[in-house]
This record gives structure tokens, C-alpha cells and sequence, in this order.
């Protein structure tokens, strides 16, 4: 079910998303900085010597972290080579 957007008099909605650029469009540095996290509270768990779930559940997503920083990567790589890849036709034409 859809509610109505409020509207002033001049039918303008009066709630609009602000024009904020991303910082990374690709997520690249989010990956980064929690695999890094997830990495050093694997240690931290280690070496507490604990035999919890929680060493492997944190070990699994520093590996998943390490997974989704070489995917994130590459994707980043392969977009901006389709990218010039597209401007070059565009310029052949």
C-alpha cells in the first residue's frame, strides 16, 4: 500500500533526498575496513584461547571479507574498462 508523498501549496514535495555524492561508489573501503575488523577480533578470539562458536563464525567472515574485497575489486576494475572500452567505440564513430 502506497501513502502519498506531503506536498506544499506549489505541489513540491516537502521531503526530498538530499544530492550527496558516495564517498565509494563500489563499496571497496566498507569491504576493507570490516574484513580488517573481523580479522582483528579473530586474533583477539584466538588468542583469548577460546573454544566458542564465535572463533569460527569470526574466522568464516574474515574469509568471506578477504572473498568480497578481491570480487569488489575486480568488479571496480572490469566496470571502469567497460566504461573506456565504450567511450573508445563512441569515439570511433
Amino acid at each position: 500500500m502506497s501513502h502519498p508523498v506531503p506536498t506544499s501549496e506549489d505541489q513540491r514535495p516537502l521531503l526530498q533526498q538530499a544530492p550527496v555524492v558516495p564517498l565509494d561508489a563500489s563499496g571497496l573501503m566498507a569491504s576493507i575496513i570490516g574484513t580488517v575488523i573481523f580479522a582483528i577480533a579473530t586474533i583477539v578470539c584466538w588468542l583469548g584461547d577460546s573454544q566458542s562458536r564465535w572463533l569460527s563464525i569470526l574466522v568464516f567472515s574474515t574469509v568471506v571479507g578477504v572473498l568480497l574485497i578481491v570480487y569488489t575489486a575486480w568488479h571496480r576494475q572490469w566496470a571502469r574498462h567497460r566504461t573506456a572500452r565504450r567511450q573508445n567505440q563512441g569515439e570511433d564513430r
